[in-house]
């Protein structure tokens, strides 16, 4: 669902968060010359967000002052590479432990509570925000169709690699997860991924083409690819 898995950078996570769709930078939250963060715990946090509104017990649930209120605790979880680095997650989302029990992904809930299901997580979001926060778009269950069901998950996957509201980097992978199924069905949004201002949609986009034979790669316009990656 894009969450950290196997040895990544944290650049691939950020690139999916709001931070990075709105124009934050790496630099508004980290000191680049002394390596420093800019602000110590929460306080980084409300540089930006409203303090009275995001770091308070009615919105994260926890006691104050303990690790459960650390707004990192919840929207930057850590997996542990070789051993003794705890990267931490930059895609800062919100916690869905109601996909953990359909995709068996991760979530930042029983992370901590190791003792707890996502089920019961679930729970506890519900009898705190509701259940709007179900209704969040999530790409995770797309990406997980194109991993498990084949053929049948093409159309989701398109759909999602076409929608420009994605970030860019989920609009690759899920036309990544469409190229073992592409065909003279695929090569209309081929086409228009080649078009796409990001060059991560239009590499992916070009290997919906290359499985194709050399004449319908032809007959589509496929040979101006290397140019449209490269520019």
């Amino acid at each position: 669902d894009g969450q950290q898995r196997e040895e990544v950078y944290v650049w691939g996570s950020f690139l999916q968060s709001r931070m990075h769709q709105n124009g934050v930078t790496c630099m508004d939250c980290h000191e680049p010359h002394a390596q420093k963060l800019r602000a110590e715990g929460n306080a980084l946090c409300t540089r930006c967000h409203n303090a009275a509104e995001f770091d308070a017990p009615k919105h994260h649930k926890h006691l104050a002052g303990g690790k459960g209120a650390e707004c990192v605790t919840c929207h930057m979880p850590t997996q542990d590479y070789m051993v003794i680095h705890a990267r931490q997650d930059h895609s800062m989302r919100v916690p869905r432990p109601d996909l953990s029990a359909s995709l068996g992904s991760p979530n930042a809930c029983t992370q901590c509570h190791k003792d707890k299901q996502p089920a019961w997580a679930a729970k506890a979001m519900d009898s705190w925000y509701g259940k709007a926060w179900r209704e969040r778009p999530s790409y995770g269950p797309t990406l997980h169709a194109g991993t498990t069901q084949g053929a049948s998950a093409l159309p989701r996957l398109l759909e999602l690699a076409r929608n420009p509201a994605a970030p860019a980097i989920v609009r690759a992978t899920a036309a990544t997860l469409a190229q073992p199924h592409a065909g003279p069905g695929t090569l209309q949004a081929a086409r228009e991924m080649l078009q796409d201002p990001d060059p991560l949609v239009r590499i992916a986009a070009r290997g919906m083409v290359t499985p194709m034979d050399p004449v319908n790669r032809m007959l589509h316009a496929a040979l101006r690819v290397d140019y449209l990656v490269l520019r």
